[in-house]
């Protein structure tokens, strides 16, 4: 390992375990008991917080440099960042995203994904965009530090230093009915 403090593991459609430490990723067979080391290409995405597998099968990634993913096929990673995604906030501006660290990564219903981050708040992307949707804010911070889908379809969101929060309405994103 090129670390031995590990933040996150998920397992993938392939049997792979993915690993993510302190400083790269590293993917394990458990056919074959192999290991491989990934180092995403910014300094910034060295440590990995989180690691989601969504239905289809991808790995997201997410680290102080934002959400990525792992093409399995090229063995390359998709950022996005100021270059290539647009943040739409609450009152509807448009504008390139700037710096966000992402601490939790999960899937809606729909294929969504639902991002939190360490002070930019919740955020949505819609699979096959490169848009980003942001709620309105959560707390002093804007902190999401983990997230929650029960079987309601209710989403936990679970903060650093702010308590939990139940989101009611998770699809609404003008009036997501937060209660904290």
């Amino acid at each position: 390992l090129p670390n031995n403090t590990n933040r996150s593991i998920a397992e993938d459609h392939q049997d792979n375990l993915w690993l993510g430490t302190r400083n790269g990723l590293v993917r394990m067979n458990k056919r074959t008991g192999k290991f491989k080391t990934f180092f995403l290409p910014d300094e910034s995405q060295r440590i990995i917080y989180t690691l989601f597998v969504s239905k289809d099968g991808t790995l997201w990634i997410g680290t102080d440099g934002g959400l990525s993913y792992f093409n399995s096929k090229t063995e390359t990673f998709y950022t996005y960042n100021n270059k290539n995604t647009w943040l739409i906030d609450v009152d509807g501006s448009k504008n390139r995203i700037t710096n966000y660290s992402v601490k939790a990564i999960i899937e809606d219903r729909n294929g969504d994904l639902l991002i939190g981050t360490w002070s930019s708040g919740l955020m949505r992307l819609k699979r096959g965009s490169n848009v980003f949707r942001s709620y309105p804010k959560l707390n002093d911070i804007n902190s999401a530090y983990s997230l929650f889908f029960d079987r309601n379809h209710r989403l936990w969101v679970g903060t650093w230093g702010y308590g939990v929060l139940c989101i009611s309405n998770p699809d609404n994103l003008k009036n997501p009915q937060y209660h904290q």
